[in-house]
């Protein structure tokens, strides 16, 4: 039987590669072989991470183990266990106590497999080690010192979200904080350094509520799409695996909830596997009685499309935007950015039908001046362009009996972009005597 290891993780091509030879050499079972190799594997891996930690950190004690051991002669056998010595004593944050265990367990192998017993006594000079043994050393090794840069994500993290929070007002823009990001840290991690700061930035957004973590959550939660946005497929396979994701998220918090919320709405495939706990707790969240708006945000609670969420609602939509509890909330939720997104989504998935049947329905619905001229410049004005024949007619006939719409002052500057537009569309089949016969209260002037 072939066993074979997930090495993708792992930062080093050198030490992938190696260790494809000791997996090789496993596979054919040379388990000796395998053993020594595996602790050449581990020497070199922690000499690489040395290497990175002095290079691009400018870790003064990385370098002077690296000077150390390069004036030692070549075949000094201290070299090893120096190595490991200096790394212990004056980088131990390099190596987890996990990865200390594991190289004393694999050293203390080989050892006993390179250096043939000498008795006349022993059964065999060299032992024979146990497959299972030697599948658990390599796996732990991938776990605890091949994939895991030495507790360097640990020691980057704090300072990294100290560093965010004191330019919090120069990233204000999405373009500043990806390029600051990019700069100074994401350009600079390998993958395994990678992979920790974005769980913790995770944990830090959704599981963790102190002081710091409620000033800086937003800024923190633009950092965390900014990191995954760089590798989207790899990062929300990670976040989906995270004990933080399945286990800690504080869905019952009501500031957190509205960012997990828009957290889905960006990436609707992590909802899919998500816990049950998740999933009840945005379900009550997006209710229709609390809000249309966090209602249709959050479409990815029933359907994959926004589109099939709005239509397969419609009848409970309806009754919503004509209660008058709706009216002021509609108005109060909605921002010219979120129907802007509604737009955007509707328009994606070429359903924009959908999009001018909803807001010729909330603009015909206004309850007073005041929410007439909002409604009309946040859902009509930025899309006439994109209205046609039927959607215009539509509109028309919706808002025409309410005189909440038609008898305000901006009507005279508002409903004539919508005739012009008509008349665009139709210019040789009505005149405007015509359009005010047909409706007198939209066409008032």
């Amino acid at each position: 039987m072939i066993i074979s290891f997930d090495i993708e993780k792992i930062p080093n091509r050198y030490t992938k590669e190696y260790l494809l030879e000791v997996i090789s050499s496993l596979n054919n079972n040379n388990l000796r072989s395998a053993v020594v190799m595996l602790y050449s594997v581990i020497l070199t891996d922690l000499c690489a991470k040395l290497k990175t930690l002095d290079e691009i950190y400018d870790d003064s004690s990385a370098r002077k183990i690296l000077q150390n051991l390069r004036e030692k002669d070549l075949k000094d056998p201290s070299r090893e266990s120096g190595l490991i010595e200096e790394i212990r004593k004056t980088k131990p944050e390099l190596l987890s106590e996990l990865a200390d265990i594991t190289i004393d367990q694999v050293k203390e192998l080989r050892n006993l497999c390179a250096h043939p017993s000498l008795n006349d006594d022993t059964a065999e000079p060299l032992p024979h080690p146990n497959s299972y043994t030697v599948c658990g050393l390599i796996q732990s090794c991938i776990d605890n010192i091949f994939i895991f840069p030495a507790n360097l994500g640990s020691k980057i993290f704090g300072p990294m979200l100290d560093d965010l929070s004191d330019n919090t007002e120069f990233l204000q823009n999405d373009s500043a904080l990806k390029n600051f990001l990019n700069i100074r840290y994401l350009n600079r991690f390998n993958r395994a350094t990678r992979d920790y700061v974005l769980e913790q930035l995770f944990k830090e957004v959704f599981c963790k509520n102190g002081e710091d973590e409620i000033q800086n959550r937003d800024l923190n939660f633009r950092t965390l799409l900014v990191m995954i946005k760089n590798d989207e497929q790899y990062c929300v396979e990670l976040i989906a695996a995270s004990v933080y994701f399945k286990q800690q998220m504080l869905i019952q918090n009501a500031s957190i909830i509205k960012i997990i919320a828009d957290f889905f709405q960006t990436y609707p495939i992590l909802f899919e596997k998500s816990e049950e706990y998740i999933r009840k707790g945005l379900c009550d969240f997006s209710d229709l009685k609390k809000g249309l708006k966090q209602f249709i945000e959050n479409y990815y609670l029933d359907s994959k499309l926004l589109s099939d969420h709005l239509k397969n609602n419609l009848t409970s939509i309806i009754e919503s935007i004509e209660t008058d509890s709706a009216a002021t909330r509609i108005d109060d939720d909605f921002s010219a950015e979120d129907v802007q997104l509604i737009f955007d989504r509707l328009h994606y998935e070429d359903k924009l039908a959908i999009f001018f049947d909803l807001s010729s329905r909330i603009y015909a619905e206004s309850r007073c001046f005041n929410s007439a001229d909002y409604r009309f410049g946040i859902w009509i004005t930025p899309f006439i362009q994109y209205y046609d024949k039927t959607e215009i007619l539509q509109l028309i006939e919706r808002v025409n009996p309410n005189n909440q719409c038609t008898k305000r002052g901006l009507s005279q500057r508002d409903h004539p972009l919508i005739l012009d537009k008509y008349k665009e569309l139709d210019p040789d089949n009505i005149t405007d005597a015509e359009l005010k016969e047909q409706w007198p209260f939209f066409c008032i002037s």
